[in-house]
């Protein structure tokens, strides 16, 4: 028998983060959406893991309906907006095996930011 989740505290991501969702689509590819014009609404959770390790931060994730859950299994992922160093709008962020990429919708600039899983390195810009 396993011990329910307790959550401890539930805060606010700042609004200038996306969270991205990790699906498969019918063929198998992998793909990191954002769900968020969707509906969906995300928040930070303290859970409590009932001392069998360090509580943890996870992403709560809340549907449509209004249900929600604590996404522990890793397939949230939350990434800082970035706007165009062009023309200033937000861009849109892309990973792919692991490197994120910011493509800007507008004047298809692009920022690449190397292997998100292990915080990235220096932004490097350019053209697409």
């Amino acid at each position: 028998m396993s011990i329910p989740k307790t959550i401890k505290q539930i805060m606010p991501i700042p609004d200038d983060y996306i969270i991205l969702t990790k699906v498969v689509d019918e063929v198998g590819n992998t793909h990191m959406l954002n769900f968020s014009p969707m509906g969906y609404r995300y928040m930070y959770a303290l859970v409590d893991c009932h001392g069998d390790r360090s509580d943890e931060v996870d992403v709560y994730v809340i549907r449509p309906d209004g249900s929600g859950y604590v996404d522990d299994s890793g397939i949230t992922l939350v990434v800082p907006k970035y706007k165009c160093p062009h023309c200033g709008i937000f861009m849109k962020p892309q990973v792919d095996d692991g490197d994120m990429n910011y493509v800007c919708t507008s004047c298809n600039e692009m920022q690449r930011v190397k292997d998100v899983r292990t915080g990235g390195v220096a932004n490097v810009y350019q053209s697409v």
